[in-house]
């Protein structure tokens, strides 16, 4: 089968690609109709066999050619319109494209790929049901929000995905990868322990807009915690009070707003956030976090009165 693909590609390589304007679409039936002819094989549905084999995680097609980097934005049109055609010939085939869910996570995040056509691959991943965005092996949006920095633009393409897949999206958590947190919590930390260094840049305004995305389109996420080699809960909530405390009092007074709005009353007495059993309250008594005391005062009713120190 080899050597089909290879023709398809030698074939596709030699179309005229100036022909081609952003409306036009490749003829990839006829190009398989070609291939098919020159080796006398019979017009079936093979289609499936010459693009891509499901036993094989990379091929000349697809990991060769298709979904090579950079590919997808020098040659839009042969991008758009293979996927256009791969998801109206059959479903079989179009899962086996659509199998590459870490690369396509990333060609949809980049900035060359047009809205258009970001919404156009979204409703492609519906039809397909591929769930390109719930890939166990890893996660493309996990990793940028393990970053400091996410551009505007990044953050409105994760407000449509999560959209097309619900809130609970962002409550997951591959099994593979290297992360362990929600998307929340990652940026949380990720996005707001350089805050000195971005206060009053162009910077600020767009973390912020990420990071407001990130805890309202999910609140249920905060909570989504992982345990320390010591047996402490992480969460958003034990983030932010260890956080919440540089000279920057009008950020730090933001994010505790920001985020502790959501705690209830069993985050706070009820659960136990150590190896020996100390609650979120007994966290905050020992932090002397007055930003979070003050919060939860205003809020709770909550009357935090801190030891004195020796």
């Amino acid at each position: 089968m080899n050597i089909l693909r290879e023709f398809f590609v030698d074939t596709l390589c030699n179309e005229d690609h100036q022909r081609c304007v952003p409306s036009s679409h490749f003829d990839f039936a006829n190009i398989l109709i070609l291939v098919l002819n020159k080796y006398n094989l019979p017009h079936t549905d093979v289609y499936n066999s010459i693009i891509c084999d499901s036993t094989e995680e990379e091929n000349q097609i697809l990991g060769g050619l298709i979904f090579r980097p950079g590919f997808h934005s020098v040659h839009r049109e042969l991008f758009m319109s293979f996927l256009s055609f791969v998801v109206n010939k059959n479903t079989k085939l179009a899962q086996n494209v659509f199998r590459y869910r870490r690369l396509l996570q990333k060609i949809m995040f980049n900035k060359s790929l047009s809205e258009e056509d970001f919404n156009t691959v979204l409703q492609w991943d519906r039809i397909t049901h591929a769930n390109i965005f719930k890939d166990e092996r890893g996660s493309y949006m996990l990793q940028l929000c393990n970053r400091v920095f996410i551009s505007k633009l990044e953050t409105d393409r994760m407000r449509k995905i999560v959209a097309e897949y619900g809130s609970s999206l962002l409550q997951w958590v591959p099994t593979g990868g290297f992360y362990r947190q929600t998307c929340v919590n990652s940026f949380l930390f990720a996005g707001c322990m350089l805050r000195k260094q971005w206060q009053n840049s162009p910077i600020e305004a767009e973390v912020d807009y990420a990071l407001d995305f990130l805890i309202s389109a999910c609140p249920a996420a905060l909570r989504i915690c992982t345990t320390s080699d010591t047996g402490k809960r992480i969460d958003a909530f034990t983030q932010v009070l260890h956080m919440s405390q540089s000279n920057n009092k009008t950020k730090d007074r933001q994010l505790v707003e920001k985020v502790f709005r959501y705690i209830t009353t069993e985050d706070i007495h009820e659960i136990s956030y150590t190896s020996d059993n100390k609650t979120l309250l007994d966290l905050i008594i020992l932090s002397r976090n007055r930003l979070v005391a003050r919060h939860l005062e205003k809020t709770q009713k909550i009357i935090i009165i801190f030891p004195p120190l020796w």
